[in-house]
């Protein structure tokens, strides 16, 4: 299984059409897109796969009760909670819960998220987070644009945090499922 991550896209057409044309010629079984802003999703669509996504909190519907603001996708038996962010947000309602404090119920396996643009993959205790970073042309936190391609093959689970301008590969991270799941 390969999935594409991205987040805080921020209106950038012009950088999801760069790696839409980079990633052209490459199989991805699902797409994430974690907010900010989430309609840009749409300009992944020519990558033909499923499309998951949820909202960045200062997107106008996100306070909307009707909005799923956090969803739960299964990645080859992996429970991965798809957010914007890592932590409750103020525009949060007060019965939403702590997407980390989630992660360490054991609810899920994994947490995936944007809205600090900072790219990052790391292991709270035995479970997975990511931060893909984000597809602006600048940042004012100094990170480039970067994004996130996640394999399951097997009890293998890789993560690879790649630069969008040149697809330097960043930051790599590769577990067993036996290990994040235990």
């Amino acid at each position: 299984m390969r999935i594409l991550v991205v987040s805080d896209t921020h209106g950038e057409i012009d950088n999801i059409k760069l790696l839409v044309d980079k990633l052209k010629n490459e199989k991805f079984d699902m797409i994430i897109h974690l907010g900010d802003d989430s309609p840009d999703a749409e300009h992944l669509k020519p990558l033909n796969a499923p499309l998951y996504v949820v909202p960045g909190v200062y997107e106008p519907h996100y306070k909307n009760p009707e909005t799923k603001r956090r969803i739960i996708v299964e990645l080859d038996g992996i429970r991965v909670l798809l957010s914007h962010t890592d932590t409750k947000h103020q525009n949060d309602p007060p019965e939403e819960e702590d997407p980390l404090e989630r992660l360490k119920k054991g609810e899920v396996d994994a947490l995936f998220h944007g809205h600090t643009h900072i790219p990052k993959i790391s292991l709270e205790g035995r479970k997975l987070i990511l931060n893909p970073g984000h597809l602006k042309k600048s940042d004012k936190k100094g990170y480039p644009p970067t994004y996130a391609i996640v394999e399951i093959e097997g009890e293998l689970v890789r993560i690879d945090l790649y630069k969008l301008t040149d697809g330097t590969r960043l930051a790599s991270l590769q577990v067993s499922k036996s290990f994040i799941k235990g």
